[in-house]
């Protein structure tokens, strides 16, 4: 073969011939469509499975989020009504007669502490303005000494 026959385009049409009266299309031919037809079948039953298990996953998901939002829900309105009964007890509770009278005998306690001979040197000794002296005396010897 020469290079310029490799070149130039050939004079038969493209494509594949296939004679009609061939022995093998007319026995297979009927199969290759039976398994076409099966194969369709097949795409759509699994499709249809495909939507399905994506609608029941959604729908699950869907009543999964609704479900914990309604338990959250109802778990802040039972604390809340828990929390008022609890503020609603001590309130009587902190007004009761025994209560009242225990509040009384410490604050009496409290002022004869505080207001007494021991209470009078604690005071002073806690709010005795000497003590910015005091402090200012030891930071200058600080800084002095280095």
């Amino acid at each position: 073969m020469n290079k310029v026959a490799l070149l130039t385009s050939s004079k038969h049409e493209p494509g594949v011939t296939i004679r009609q009266s061939s022995d093998l299309i007319a026995v297979f031919g009927p199969a290759f469509d039976i398994a076409v037809r099966f194969q369709r079948l097949v795409a759509l039953a699994s499709s249809l499975l495909f939507l399905y298990t994506h609608l029941l996953a959604t729908s699950a998901l869907t009543s999964a989020v609704i479900a914990t939002r309604l338990f959250a829900i109802l778990s802040l309105s039972a604390l809340k009504k828990t929390t008022m009964a609890a503020r609603r007890s001590l309130g009587h509770v902190w007004d009761s007669k025994q209560i009242q009278k225990l509040r009384k005998k410490f604050f009496m306690e409290f002022a004869t502490t505080i207001l007494g001979p021991g209470g009078n040197m604690l005071i002073v000794m806690v709010f005795w303005p000497g003590w910015l002296l005091i402090l200012g005396l030891i930071l200058t010897l600080r800084t002095l000494a280095g």
